[in-house]
């Protein structure tokens, strides 16, 4: 849609801009043009929007990882409609992934769960994004895995947010005791830089 509106938005700007080169008429040109080009109009609050993907090289897979998956896992992010990223550290137990689908063939993303002693991890990835009322479009303070991010703690439970490959993810860790450092946030950051790429359906 950017690269509709903005021609637009700057052809209106200058008296001599003509988007439409021909031989009709400066009125017809622009009653045509305003009917190739729709506008949705403002997203708002609580809005769902659908996200486009940038597919990573599949060379760039942790085989490693991969080969830790169960048949069922790897079923898994073979449907899934976005990159799935994993845990790396054996620690964590080889995760169930689930990617479920629609009536009309691959679904929103996956979902990801693992545990290690005394913790747990889930991993959201979705091309779904819902905006939020109050942040829109702002982007978050934290840096992740080189994009920007947010974090969070609630009721001992922490959570990373931010956007890779286009895609949506969330990360939360949970431990046994609230006061366990390994769910403190900077043990969060380290498990999200830690996370590895094992593929997806690259529809």
């Amino acid at each position: 849609m950017k690269s509709l509106v903005l021609p637009l938005a700057l052809c209106a700007a200058l008296p001599a801009c003509d988007v439409t080169a021909g031989s009709e008429p400066a009125a017809a040109r622009s009653t045509t043009v305003a009917a190739q080009t729709p506008s949705r109009g403002r997203l708002v609050a609580g809005e769902r929007v659908e996200r486009v993907i940038a597919w990573p090289d599949p060379a760039s897979r942790d085989e490693r990882t991969r080969a830790r998956l169960s048949p069922a896992a790897l079923a898994a992010v073979a449907a899934s409609p976005v990159p799935v990223l994993a845990p790396a550290d054996p620690l964590w137990r080889p995760p169930q992934i689930s990617s479920p689908r629609t009536p009309d063939g691959p679904g929103f993303g996956f979902s990801l769960a693992t545990a290690a002693p005394g913790r747990t991890l889930t991993l959201h990835g979705s091309r779904l994004a819902t905006l939020l009322a109050d942040v829109g479009r702002h982007e978050g303070p934290e840096r992740l895995r080189g994009v920007p991010g947010f974090v969070s703690a609630n009721e001992g439970i922490v959570t990373a947010t931010w956007i890779e490959h286009g895609a949506a993810y969330a990360l939360d860790l949970e431990c046994a005791s609230t006061r366990d450092p390994a769910c403190a946030l900077p043990a969060l950051r380290a498990e999200v830089e830690a996370l590895v790429l094992v593929g997806g359906g690259e529809r």
